[in-house]
């Protein structure tokens, strides 16, 4: 049912605004992403409402076994000489730890920026969203809770700041996008180095700092802390 799907979709990617997950660019998810796993629950329960809908995506999502990949239709090689994303005939595909596999020739993995960090802290969510529902269910709790924005700044005793400033906003606008673009790796760099003992929780909005010009300067932040704490 489009409409349901929609409307599921919708809420999903509220939530993900919400509890700051909504980045492709850093790990998490973006709107490609969130569509396929919407559709892939409507496709197990085509007939529900969207609210039930809400509450199957996060029992699915957390109950399920990542590096199991999530596709909507088998992986079909169209013979036109693009690389498909197949573990079998790719042992690099192996390593994605989180695959959400595009239906459309060829099938990616849209999913391929995805840490162990990043994992961990979508897992956590897809889990308190399973709670959260649960308690609904039994007349606990408001969807409000649901969609409770997630206090980054009380979350971690420990936080890493990148600063970025440049002389003219031209050069701040590619140097702060480039910035951007790279914590993902710094991220990535962390778990390496650290053996994955320490993991970082990168925030998804850059913050402004009021005695800084806005066209100049931005700064972001990452929640420092070992793995196996919380």
């Amino acid at each position: 049912h489009v409409a349901h799907f929609r409307a599921a979709l919708r809420a999903i990617k509220l939530w993900c605004q919400r509890r700051g997950l909504y980045s492709n660019v850093l790990g998490f998810m973006g709107g490609i992403n969130m569509a396929i796993l919407v559709a892939r629950v409507c496709q197990l329960y085509p007939n529900a409402l969207p609210a039930t809908l809400v509450m199957k995506f996060f029992t699915l999502w957390n109950m399920w076994k990542w590096p199991s990949p999530v596709m909507l239709t088998e992986i079909v090689d169209e013979g036109l000489g693009h690389r498909l994303w197949d573990p079998r005939v790719n042992p690099i595909d192996k390593r994605d730890i989180m695959p959400i596999i595009t239906p459309s020739y060829p099938c990616q993995n849209s999913m391929y920026s995805v840490g162990p960090s990043t994992l961990r802290i979508m897992k956590d969510e897809f889990k308190r969203g399973a709670e959260v529902c649960q308690r609904i269910l039994a007349g606990d709790a408001s969807w409000g809770l649901l969609f409770e924005p997630i206090h980054f700044f009380k979350l971690y005793k420990h936080y890493l700041q990148v600063s970025v400033r440049a002389g003219n906003p031209d050069d701040f606008k590619k140097w702060n996008g480039f910035c951007h673009s790279r914590i993902r790796k710094l991220v990535e760099q962390v778990e390496y180095s650290t053996h994955s003992l320490l993991m970082l929780h990168p925030h998804t909005e850059a913050l402004e700092d009021p005695a800084e010009d806005s066209e100049l300067f931005a700064c972001y932040f990452l929640g420092v802390q070992r793995a196996a704490s919380r």
